[in-house]
């Protein structure tokens, strides 16, 4: 079995994840990365996440790595910290947007990116081959543990990376919705630090959120309302491990992902020409946006560690992005909602302007989004009955095979189908300029993969 997925290892804690599993990824970390380095590791809230943890940081000890614990801090935290105090590598213990049952094991890079690639494939084959149990360091070598505070640090580097002046102008009122996750301290604290007046919801952390761990426009709705019952200028909703970020208006409206990265990327090609990084589920809004500002689109398979890839291999990229929710300011190379929420915040004041009149300057495009359970142990076999019906429906159209199976339409409308790398899913993704369209694909779409599961 593939041990990395779309977005690291994840899995149901202590049934694919457990401490012996764990033990094993740390060990196998460890000797990729050497003895005698140091990482830094966190963690988000959820049941299991400390004993993962510390069975992680066991293996990495066992190695001869010495380890800085940063308990409960988002991913982007986490990433900022590594990447500010040079550290060789990190991991998260996350579950990040999935349901509660699941966990999961993101290892970073030195620039904070997810480990991906060739890298993945090196810590794979040491796991699998267990050659980690010939490099267990003698017992003055074993590795050290610490226990670090690492969330000034990265306020401090949020506080420099935008304008609080700025953002104070605005004198938002903003209803922030963490999901009990890992930005329950850090995303009110630094909006207050911005000028904020800041209310929460589902803002003390707990193994079980009060919502749905994913932020999307039907996960919404209560924090949508609350929104516009205590009159904010903004909402702004997170994953459980703030990666992820959503953004609510006045009205209540759930602003689309892709609309919020036809602002950022807007604003980044007035001032630098050059790429749009984004995967092949984006929507062709960005296209358009590209097309219209002098930018140019590079499309990668879905996940941060292919966004990453991506942006390496295009050394003019200026802003890379997934239909998730989750945006990259270059030079970073992770995705930050809270980073997200106060540039988007500094934009609305720079420009007199507020999030709804803000998102009605781009053109209407209306993206589907649907998905059907699907053992993995069958979703080769199911996708590659997917493709047949899709050449038999559209004989006429060319099949983008990057990532899954993507069937692009003259009048800039798409349908596309893959496999999932986090979940039991196959998900169905239409994009249209017209509503009736997007819709008409997606149901064509999921009709395809019934037949398929049949």
């Amino acid at each position: 079995m593939k041990l990395f997925g779309t977005a690291g290892i994840r899995g149901r804690i202590n049934e694919y994840i457990t401490p012996e599993f764990a033990l094993r990824v740390g060990e196998s970390f460890g000797k990729y990365l050497g003895a005698g380095k140091r990482v830094a590791v966190g963690r988000d809230s959820r049941f299991g996440a400390v004993s993962i943890a510390m069975a992680f940081i066991s293996g990495l000890n066992a190695q001869g790595v010495h380890v800085d614990y940063c308990d409960i801090i988002p991913t982007p935290g986490l990433a900022s910290y590594l990447v500010e105090n040079k550290y060789p590598g990190g991991a998260m213990i996350t579950g990040s947007h999935t349901p509660p049952e699941i966990t999961g094991l993101i290892l970073m890079n030195p620039d904070g990116s997810d480990i991906g690639g060739e890298n993945a494939r090196v810590i794979e084959q040491i796991f699998k081959k267990k050659e980690y149990l010939k490099s267990r360091c003698p017992m003055q070598n074993f590795g050290t543990f610490s226990n670090i505070f690492a969330l000034n640090v990265y306020a401090d580097i949020l506080r420099t990376s935008v304008n609080f002046d700025t953002i104070s102008q605005g004198k938002f009122r903003v209803l922030v919705d963490p999901v009990n996750g890992c930005a329950h301290q850090i995303l009110p604290k630094v909006l207050m630090m911005a000028g904020c007046d800041v209310s929460t919801i589902n803002g003390v952390p707990a193994p079980i959120p009060a919502r749905k761990p994913e932020p999307r426009r039907h996960t919404l709705q209560q924090t949508a309302t609350l929104v516009k019952e205590q009159k904010c200028d903004i909402g702004i909703a997170t994953d459980t491990d703030a990666d992820r970020v959503l953004f609510i208006t006045p009205e209540g409206e759930v602003v689309s992902e892709d609309v919020i990265a036809a602002i950022f990327a807007r604003e980044i090609l007035l001032n630098k020409k050059g790429k749009i990084v984004t995967p092949i589920n984006s929507s062709g809004l960005i296209d358009w946006v590209a097309k219209e500002y002098g930018g140019t689109v590079v499309n990668t398979r879905v996940g941060p560690p292919e966004i990453s890839i991506g942006i390496r291999k295009n050394p003019d990229t200026v802003f890379a992005y997934e239909e998730t929710g989750k945006y990259f300011f270059i030079p970073r190379m992770f995705a930050d909602g809270l980073l997200s929420a106060l540039k988007l915040l500094e934009l609305i004041v720079r420009k007199k302007t507020n999030l709804k009149d803000l998102a009605l300057e781009f053109p209407k495009f209306y993206q589907r989004k649907e998905a059907m359970h699907c053992p993995d142990a069958i979703k080769s076999k199911v996708m590659q009955c997917v493709l047949r019906c899709l050449k038999t429906e559209y004989p006429n159209e060319k099949i983008v095979k990057l990532d899954g199976y993507k069937v692009c339409f003259p009048d800039n409308s798409w349908l596309l189908i893959r496999k999932s790398g986090t979940e039991p899913l196959i998900r169905v993704f239409s994009d249209a300029p017209g509503e009736e369209r997007a819709n008409a694909l997606v149901q064509t779409g999921l009709r395809i993969l019934s037949e398929c599961m049949k």
